[in-house]
This record gives structure tokens, C-alpha cells and sequence, in this order.
């Protein structure tokens, strides 16, 4: 009996080793003047349109040079392999010296997209930079699942740096996310449409599109259902009074989880949070420990969304006669714990379309625990949105369950009586800088 067992898990093994011997490295060098059949980096696919789709396998991981310090391709890369969800297909820049420079695919404003994954599942695409391509994303992901699209560089010229529709069981985090200056495109950041249960996390997004008319936000979702979006830090960085928003979704259905989330838009008068029901949908938002500062006609925006959550959110506006909070036809929705400042502002929230003083909107049976005063945040004059010292927001929280029991710096809430209000747990005064914001902090949970 003791043979048959020592058989069988030797069979075990072997099999183990044989499916991790499938999996093959293959390489793509604009300047290769081998065998042009990526198998190495001397006889690498100069070409994106050279890859043999039909022998990448489950597992497989495409290496494309970026030379000693760059290389630039004027191609898209159009993905035409399945992985699985154990073996994924992995599409990253060169690891070894001589290749491991940045990898630079310009549409040059001619180019439709950069990198394409439509109808192909588990499928990785990391350490990129994509940039001037006119299309649906610099990166367009359709009809798919379990993709992952993280930690590459956006120049977003087309709609959207991340375009998803049709897309679930991914993930698209770490990415850095810029738009030009004056652009007469919607440049969003990360653009989903008829997605479910993807994650958006930690990914750094700056709108500096100063055009007026097209709609540029730095994530939004439509028609989607149970999307999470944590961890991520957005900008308006532009003049823009409207079209302008942070995380807007509409027509959603499911939960939309929002937390650890950052956004300051100091000039726009758009949400800077937003559920909203418009036609169609039934989903319901919960949004925790997020900071959020600018202006904004109702700072978070709850349309006919009922049973929604808000909680331990820091909520700065500023905008003349601005509103920290507009909410409508959302019966059964919780809003408690949060701490508002609209210093500019007499009715500081709109509750089914009529302006309310903090007294009229606690005697509604909100934020009974919440706060009215300044949140202390260090230095927004410097986009430093941590804790100060001497903040009300520091244990003025309520404990939640264990998924979001860090912060956005993955700093273990509390660390102190009490969890904090906001994206930052107060980890100690100015001569105990709180750690790098980095992504191993973020997703260690």
C-alpha cells in the first residue's frame, strides 16, 4: 500500500513538473535579424504582426525588448491567444540587460489602438507604454475574461487609457494614466461598459484635458455590475467647470465598491463620487474611508440608488454655495461617520433636491456620529490629502469588516482608539512620515 502511495504521488509530481515544462519564454525585437521565430533574443519576432499565435500556449510569456534604455514600435499588438485562469499569458518588457529599457508603442495619432485583447481570455499585459493612439483605449479590452492590465504607462489621446466593455474577472491596477493638455477627445482614464466584477486599483490618474465639451473622468463605469474601485488616486488637473469628474458609474446594477480612494478636482463643479440611476439598473453603492477634495455640486452624488452605504469618507469642498453631498430618490440608504467642510457653503447638502443646513440633514437621520469641521488634511496646497496631527477625522470612524481594515498606503486600521475617517489612517506626526504609497502596500490584502 505504501508503494501504491509513493506511485501515485511520484505519478502526482511529474505531472506537476510536466505542465510547468509547457510553459515557454518567447521574445519580439524590432531589430532582430535572426530566424525571426522568438525563440530567443537574437532570433526574436521583429514584428508584433510576426508572433505565431498558435504556439503560444497557457503560460506562455512574450517578452518584447526595450533595448538598453528604450525602443519604440509603430505597430499595434494585437492579442490572438487564450491563457487560463491558472496559467495566464503574460506580455511584459525584457527583463535582461541590453532589453530591459522601456517599450514605447506610438500610434502616432494614426493607430486605431496600441495593445488589443478581444475575445482572448487570461491574458497579462504589464510594463508598457502606450501613447497617441485615436481609438477606444490606448489599451482595448473586449469579450473577455480574467484579463490583467497593470502597471504600464497611458498617454491617453483616444477614449480612454484602459477601454473595457464586455470584460469580467479582471483586474486593471498600478497603471500611471495622463491625458494632454487640449485634446477634443473623451480622454478618460479607465473607461468600462457592460463589465462585471472587475477590480480597479491603485492606478494613478491625472486629466489635464482643459477642452470644455468632451466628457473626461477619471474612471467611469456604465451599465456595469459589481465593479470595486480601490486605492486609486485621480486628478482633475485643468479648468474644466464640468465634464469633469472622478469616479462617476451610471446604470449600474449590483454593488459599486468604492474606497481608499483619492480625488481632488479644485475647478470642476461635477461630482466628484457618483452612483446614478438614469434608466435602467438597480445597483447600490458602497463608499468607504475615501478623501475627496474640490468642488463639485454634491461632492458625492447618490441618484436613485437606494440601500446605498457612505461611511468614514473625508468630504472637502470648497466651491462657492458647493455641496458636499447630493442624494435622491434613494430610500434605505446609511450615511453616517463622515466628516463634511464646505466653508463656502450655508446648505451644505442636497437631500431630494432641497439645500440643507447640518442640523436639517442630521435630523433626517444622517450622519448622527459625522462631523461638520475642517478634516485637517496636511497640505492641500501640495496634494498632501494625509492626516494632521490635530485632525477631528483621527478615530471619528467606525469600524468595518476585515476588507477594508487598511488604508490606502496599507497601513492596518486603527492605529490608534479608533479608525479614521478617510483614505489615510494617521500613522504619526511629521517626524513619522507614514510609508511609501506603493502598490505591495496596496494589495497585500
Amino acid at each position: 500500500m505504501l508503494k501504491l502511495w509513493k506511485c501515485s504521488l511520484l505519478y502526482i509530481m511529474l505531472f506537476s513538473f510536466a505542465g510547468l515544462a509547457q510553459a515557454a519564454l518567447y521574445y519580439v525585437d524590432k531589430n532582430a535579424t535572426g530566424s525571426n521565430n522568438g525563440t530567443s533574443w537574437a532570433n526574436a519576432w521583429n514584428s508584433f504582426s510576426n508572433i505565431n499565435w498558435s504556439i503560444i500556449s497557457p503560460g506562455d510569456v512574450i517578452y518584447i525588448s526595450g533595448g538598453l534604455s528604450s525602443k519604440t514600435y509603430y505597430e499595434s499588438l494585437d492579442v490572438n491567444a487564450d491563457g487560463t485562469s491558472s496559467n495566464p499569458i503574460v506580455i511584459t518588457k525584457g527583463t535582461t540587460s541590453g532589453h530591459n529599457g522601456e517599450v514605447v508603442i506610438d500610434g502616432q495619432m494614426t493607430l486605431d489602438f496600441g495593445v488589443r485583447v478581444e475575445g482572448d481570455d487570461y491574458i497579462e499585459i504589464s510594463h508598457l507604454t502606450v501613447k497617441n493612439c485615436n481609438g477606444n483605449g490606448q489599451i482595448r479590452v473586449r469579450y473577455c475574461t480574467g484579463a490583467v492590465i497593470k502597471n504600464n504607462s497611458l498617454y491617453v489621446t483616444g477614449h480612454g487609457g484602459v477601454y473595457l466593455h464586455s470584460v469580467s474577472n479582471s483586474v486593471v491596477s498600478g497603471n500611471r494614466i495622463t491625458t494632454p493638455r487640449n485634446i477634443g477627445a473623451q480622454v478618460d482614464g479607465i473607461y468600462s461598459q457592460l463589465c462585471s466584477n472587475n477590480r480597479y486599483e491603485g492606478n494613478h490618474i491625472i486629466i489635464s484635458n482643459q477642452t470644455i465639451d468632451p466628457h473626461c473622468d477619471g474612471i467611469q463605469l456604465y451599465v456595469d455590475s459589481d465593479i470595486t474601485i480601490r486605492n486609486n488616486y485621480i486628478e482633475q488637473d485643468n479648468t474644466k467647470p464640468y465634464n469633469a469628474q472622478g469616479i462617476y458609474a451610471s446604470d449600474c446594477s449590483g454593488t459599486i465598491y468604492a474606497y481608499n480612494n483619492i480625488v481632488y478636482a479644485p475647478n470642476t463643479e461635477n461630482a466628484l463620487l457618483t452612483l446614478a440611476k438614469f434608466s435602467q439598473g438597480n445597483a447600490k453603492l458602497y463608499a468607504y474611508h475615501n478623501t475627496l477634495v474640490g468642488g463639485g455640486w454634491g461632492t458625492i452624488h447618490v441618484r436613485s440608488c437606494p440601500n446605498s452605504i457612505v461611511k468614514n469618507n473625508v468630504i472637502y469642498n470648497y466651491l462657492q454655495n458647493g455641496q458636499t453631498m447630493r442624494v435622491s430618490g434613494s430610500s434605505g440608504v446609511q450615511i453616517d461617520y463622515n466628516i463634511h467642510y464646505a466653508p463656502n457653503s450655508s446648505r451644505l447638502i442636497s437631500y431630494n433636491d432641497a439645500g440643507k443646513t447640518w442640523n436639517e440633514w442630521r435630523s433626517l437621520g444622517f450622519d448622527s456620529h459625522g462631523l461638520n469641521s475642517n478634516p485637517g488634511l496636511k497640505d492641500v496646497s501640495r496634494k498632501d490629502f494625509e492626516l494632521s496631527a490635530s485632525s477631528a477625522a483621527i478615530n471619528s470612524g467606525v469600524s468595518l469588516t476585515s476588507t477594508y481594515s487598511r488604508d490606502k498606503n496599507g497601513i492596518t486600521r486603527p492605529q490608534g482608539s479608533g479608525w479614521d475617517m478617510g483614505a489615510y489612517e494617521f500613522f504619526g506626526d511629521s517626524s513619522t512620515p507614514s510609508p511609501p504609497d506603493n502598490l505591495q502596500a496596496r494589495f497585500i490584502y
